[in-house]
């Protein structure tokens, strides 16, 4: 990797204030006990509209976990990113055959949710590489039908991995196509499944246990973000402001997450917006800016 600043996943690992990744090679099994501490969590609801609300559970230590619940026949899932930096030739792609690797310029939220339009919310979405003014990201992503990257993280299965767990992993895609959401094993060989035309947007991640924070750092407490689905049609986003990889899957499964769960970029890049409530889990890295984001709208919005 190259700049001046760099956002490696390996300083992830390093210092649990940047903001630890993590994982099990095996990946999550969908049976996995709840901790007590989720079995006996007690959520409020802060915001709702028809298809989607949004509670909040305060943790033993007075952090906050906030829990979006969303029907995907009524609401819509929207990536949006900095342009792509003219100023730098794009790398060789090492997750997607025959694609690059460009440089996205990062961007502060507010210009991502005026991109979004009408939104019920914004979070950060995918790993990237550097804290440059722009930066690559970490794993494939496709959005309207055209694939963003290749990625280029070196936390994955590649021939020379930066840490030999990696060489085995399974990564996982989240796709979404009109009102439905599924997750599936990704190939990097083939690009599989963004590789089907019939796919129209997605995002290639780690299964939760397979965190760089959670291989290589022992999942500790950490602000991060998860995603499961309880069925096609419904998905759920968990933001933690404080507390481990397993406890915020412990919750995702006492609100009905069904296969893998995933996590997506979270330490110092996690972001939470709400329309009504504002910005509730801030960015907090040096300029407040990323290069990649998800935002939950309503279908009629657009």
């Amino acid at each position: 990797m190259t700049g001046t600043v760099r956002r490696t996943i390996a300083a992830l690992v390093l210092t649990v204030v940047a903001g630890p990744l993590g994982g099990c090679g095996a990946g999550d099994s969908p049976h996995a006990l709840a901790p007590s501490a989720a079995r006996d969590a007690t959520w409020t609801t802060i915001a709702a509209v028809d298809g989607a609300s949004l509670a909040q559970l305060s943790l033993n230590d007075g952090s906050k976990a906030y829990l979006q619940r969303i029907d995907l026949q009524r609401m819509r899932l929207e990536q949006v990113t900095g342009d792509r930096d003219p100023g730098a030739a794009p790398d060789a792609g090492r997750y997607y055959p025959g694609a690059d690797s460009p440089r996205f310029i990062r961007i502060p939220p507010g210009q991502a949710q005026r991109a979004c339009g009408t939104a019920f919310s914004v979070v950060n979405f995918a790993f990237f590489e550097e804290y440059d003014r722009s930066t690559r990201l970490s794993f494939p992503a496709k959005s309207r039908g055209t694939l963003l990257t290749a990625g280029s993280s070196p936390y994955g299965p590649v021939a020379a991995p930066a840490d030999p767990y990696y060489r085995g992993v399974t990564l996982q895609a989240l796709t979404w196509t009109g009102s439905a959401a599924a997750i599936a094993p990704y190939n990097p060989n083939n690009g599989a499944p963004l590789s089907d035309p019939a796919v129209v947007n997605g995002l290639v991640t780690y299964s939760y246990r397979d965190h760089p924070s959670y291989v290589l750092n022992h999942d500790p407490p950490n602000r991060y973000q998860l995603l499961a689905l309880t069925d096609p049609q419904h998905l759920l986003i968990l933001t933690l402001e404080h507390a481990t990889l397993d406890t915020g899957a412990g919750l995702l499964r006492t609100k009905g997450a069904a296969g893998q769960i995933l996590t997506f970029n979270g330490g110092i890049s996690t972001y939470l917006w709400q329309s009504t409530l504002g910005q509730l889990v801030p960015i907090t890295n040096h300029d407040g800016a990323l290069p990649h984001y998800l935002c939950v709208g309503s279908t009629v919005d657009r």
